[in-house]
């Protein structure tokens, strides 16, 4: 069963990743870049079994509050539901991304980007921790 996940992707050749999260906001939400605010929040970049695996920039859009929340809906990645911080954050909730509650709770406080490091064994989270982003010297 899926679980509860940002919205995101990738970011397709000739974009810069500021165009890319704009193009994913747009396809997954319905919302317009001029809908919200735009924030470089950092990267985040995982292990699984020692070896890296990936990474991610992030980013965080507060929406105007002229903006309507769409309802829950399904797309083609899955159902797209807006949710509030409290459900997400809460420790009982195992219907969420296991990294995606410790990385809000870094991200939103501070306009101060980070870099967040999840390790996982056997896809199973073991650790994830953080520190300042060293540079911000991206392509944005």
């Amino acid at each position: 069963m899926g679980r509860w996940n940002g919205v995101g992707g990738k970011i397709e050749p000739g974009e810069t990743i500021t165009e890319s999260v704009k193009r994913e906001i747009l396809e997954e939400t319905g919302i317009e870049a001029k809908g919200y605010a735009l924030r470089f929040a950092g990267q985040m970049v995982w292990e699984d079994d020692g070896k890296a695996v990936g990474g991610m920039y992030l980013f965080v859009a507060e929406l105007a509050e002229t903006i309507a929340i769409p309802d829950a809906a399904a797309t083609r990645e899955g159902v797209l539901a807006f949710k509030a911080l409290d459900w997400i954050l809460d420790a009982a909730n195992t219907g969420v991304v296991d990294n995606v509650p410790y990385t809000l709770r870094h991200i939103l406080p501070t306009d101060t980007p980070i870099e967040i490091k999840s390790v996982y064994k056997k896809n199973e989270l073991t650790s994830i921790t953080h520190q300042p982003l060293e540079t911000t010297d991206i392509l944005l």
